[in-house]
């Protein structure tokens, strides 16, 4: 009779510490979210700051580029850069950045999109 009390007390703890795990997991996300909502809200304050005009504003609301797009906002959307290739002149600085890097079957490393840039904007891209 003993051994089922402690066994059926040693259950009730098990549960309640589960239940304050959830509550504890529970307040976490809450705050998580409010966190990235105010993330979200800065980063959306400086790239509407860095688009030059209502086109490019829309192009990353639905995460696409366009071209005369800040290298700021395509960070935003497309991640880190990969391989630069620089060509400076006096009357301008071109930069040449990789995306989205994946392994050849011969194990060399490609990219999927290539966009080039003068002056911080984007002068031409292409999808690979």
């Amino acid at each position: 009779m003993m051994e089922l009390l402690v066994a059926l007390l040693c259950f009730i703890l098990v549960v309640i510490g589960i239940n304050l795990f959830l509550d504890y997991i529970a307040d976490r996300i809450i705050a998580n979210r409010s966190l990235n909502e105010e993330t979200k809200a800065v980063t959306e304050k400086m790239v509407k700051e860095l688009c030059s005009d209502e086109e490019q504003w829309l192009a990353y609301k639905k995460r696409n580029i366009v071209l005369g797009m800040h290298i700021d906002v395509v960070e935003e959307i497309h991640g880190q850069r990969y391989e630069e290739k620089r060509k400076v002149t006096k009357k301008s600085n071109k930069v040449k950045y990789s995306y989205h890097p994946y392994l050849t079957k011969q194990n060399n490393t490609k990219y999927k999109l290539e966009i080039e840039y003068e002056d911080n904007r984007i002068v031409s891209f292409e999808d690979k």
